[in-house]
């Protein structure tokens, strides 16, 4: 009986958070057309004011109508500033990720005339996971109880900045969704129970899937793959020595993240050219129209020029970390 209980709470509890997310979704009663954005839902309190918003949901649109990651040129301008120019194509300068999974939810949403809330609303599916898994880590993994677990997940759900990212269609819930779960998936892995190689291929799973949300988790997610691979180490102890073992589990379920990574790889090199390019390493479009480098003898050559020397690592400069504290702390 008292689990039964549990489950109608825990049942009544996403329920209800899944509701108000809904609620105070940001969208329009409509399947917008690609006209419709510039100069209108992109103003000011309008669902797609942000450019990031813009971007992902566009390329959703691209990928559904025109089955295509390239943009057209009104779709470029929608969502200008953030498109990047590629040997004649547009392309969002955000990772395709976001907006490949939120497909499903802008075809369903199509048929309710809400394609753009449906699209937006997988933020708020990821969010609402967010909270079920700090629910878990709180209880299990650091043996917390039931009312304190509760308070942890929807302290994180509802009173801090993460409902504002749980309403928009942004990269920063299923980003935490990957991480958080990553790390709980490594917890079980570490117990060592039959068919724990199960959570050491979810955990590459993850991984690969997280830099296809967003190009930082490939830092981001560095500590939880330092936690598996710590994981993997067995040490025995004797009286005399100190024998060290490696579980062959980590290496084999690793085929997973290469395979993924050979997939993104293969994406980057037909649409930019090298397997290694990101869309962040394209030229920004922006600076192409300003200098209008399309309309000058030899502008083409000059694009390729400044392209080559785009290096996405500089976004990962300690140079604007004083400034960022101070923003993210006081500001």
């Amino acid at each position: 009986m008292r689990n039964f209980l549990n489950f109608i709470a825990s049942f009544t509890a996403i329920m209800l958070l899944m509701s108000i997310y809904a609620l105070t979704s940001k969208g329009v009663y409509r399947n917008p057309e690609i006209s419709e954005i510039k100069n209108n839902l992109d103003q000011p309190t309008q669902p797609l004011e942000l450019s990031p918003e813009r971007g992902r949901f566009v390329l959703t649109m691209s990928l559904v109508k025109n089955k295509s990651f390239a943009l057209t040129e009104a779709m470029a301008d929608a969502v200008y500033p953030d498109v990047g120019w590629h040997d004649g194509r547009f392309f969002i300068l955000f990772a395709p990720g976001i907006s490949i999974m939120a497909i499903p939810l802008y075809i369903l949403g199509s048929y309710f005339n809400l394609s753009q809330v449906f699209s937006f609303y997988l933020s708020s599916i990821f969010a609402t996971a967010n909270g079920i898994v700090i629910y878990v880590i709180t209880r299990r993994v650091f043996k917390q109880p039931v009312w304190s677990s509760v308070f942890a997940s929807m302290s994180f759900c509802l009173g801090s900045i993460a409902w504002a990212y749980a309403v928009a269609l942004y990269q920063h819930h299923v980003t935490t969704f990957l991480i958080l779960s990553g790390f709980y998936a490594v917890w079980k892995y570490r117990q060592k129970r039959k068919f724990s190689w199960i959570y050491a291929a979810y955990v590459w799973t993850s991984y690969a899937l997280a830099v296809w949300v967003d190009y930082p988790n490939a830092l981001l997610f560095l500590p939880v793959m330092v936690y598996l691979g710590i994981s993997a180490i067995n040490v025995t102890e004797s009286q005399i020595s100190h024998r060290f073992s490696f579980r062959t589990s980590l290496l084999f379920t690793s085929i997973i993240f290469i395979g993924l990574s050979a997939v993104h790889g293969y994406y980057n090199q037909v649409h930019f050219g090298s397997w290694s390019k990101l869309s962040g390493g394209i030229i920004d479009y922006k600076k192409i129209k300003e200098g209008k480098l399309l309309e000058t003898s030899g502008g083409e050559l000059k694009i390729r020029e400044i392209e080559d020397k785009i290096n996405p690592a500089k976004y990962f400069s300690e140079v604007d970390f004083p400034l960022g504290i101070y923003t993210l702390l006081i500001s």
